[in-house]
């Protein structure tokens, strides 16, 4: 079972009366490999944009709330972490969500991978450079 932080619908983590994050558990796969860097941490809308007849814009947002893209990194991942990556994307693919927990801010997101591929890269000497991006679903 994962763990993860409950958001209102703006987007806010809830807190309760006592000033504790809640958070729910939920039967999902997790991902545990931890990055050795996140690269971009994107927060994206989707705004719709109408023209009236006046010339005047008119904005509003198409999600409740907004949705958060992650670029992962591992440098000379050993073969082990390669595989363990590469299993879970073939299990999971683009398609299945699952919790993954951000190393820089410490919460827990479900998220799915963004494409229908990852790129794994030989460096040599039984090393990888793996990276892939996860979006946030909601």
């Amino acid at each position: 079972m994962a763990i993860y932080n409950v958001k209102d619908s703006i987007g806010n983590l809830v807190i309760d009366s006592l000033g504790n994050y809640v958070i729910i558990g939920i039967e999902c796969d997790e991902f545990t490999e931890v990055p050795d860097a996140v690269l971009t941490h994107s927060v994206n809308y989707n705004t719709i944009k109408t023209n009236t007849d006046f010339g005047k814009e008119r904005l509003r947002n198409k999600w409740v709330t907004p949705r958060n893209k992650f670029t992962l990194q591992f440098y000379m991942a050993t073969e082990d972490i390669m595989i363990s990556i590469r299993d879970f994307f073939i299990n999971k693919g683009n398609f299945d969500t699952f919790i993954w927990t951000n190393p820089v801010d410490e919460l827990s997101y479900m998220v799915r991978f963004v494409s229908d591929k990852i790129n794994i890269n030989y460096a040599g000497y039984d090393y990888y450079n793996i990276q892939f991006d996860f979006i946030e679903v909601l």
